[in-house]
C-alpha cells in the first residue's frame, strides 16, 4: 500500500491558538519575527501557515515558538512521555 502524500503542516492550528492566547495579531507576530529573528513572514503568509496551506520551515517553527513563548514540540502536538 503506498504512503499518502503529506502536504501543508500540522503545526498551523496550534500556532493560531498560541498566537491568539497571547493576544497577538498576525501583523504583531510578523513584526516580532522580523525584529527579533530577521525572518520575514508577512501576515498573509502567517495566515496560510495557520490554515495549513503553506509548509513551515524548521527555523520558522523555532522562531515562531520563541516569539509565542512556547516550544516547537508543543506546536507540533508532541506531549511529554509519562
Amino acid at each position: 500500500m503506498p504512503n499518502p502524500k503529506i502536504t501543508g503542516n500540522i503545526a498551523g492550528p496550534a500556532i493560531r491558538n498560541a498566537r491568539r492566547g497571547t493576544d497577538m495579531t498576525q501583523a504583531d507576530l510578523s513584526a516580532a519575527l522580523r525584529v527579533d529573528f530577521q525572518i520575514d513572514l508577512a501576515p498573509d503568509i502567517i495566515s496560510r501557515i495557520e490554515s495549513g496551506e503553506r509548509t513551515i520551515r524548521d527555523i520558522e517553527l523555532v522562531a515562531i515558538a520563541k516569539a509565542l513563548n512556547t516550544s516547537p514540540h508543543k506546536l507540533l502536538g508532541w506531549k511529554k512521555a509519562e
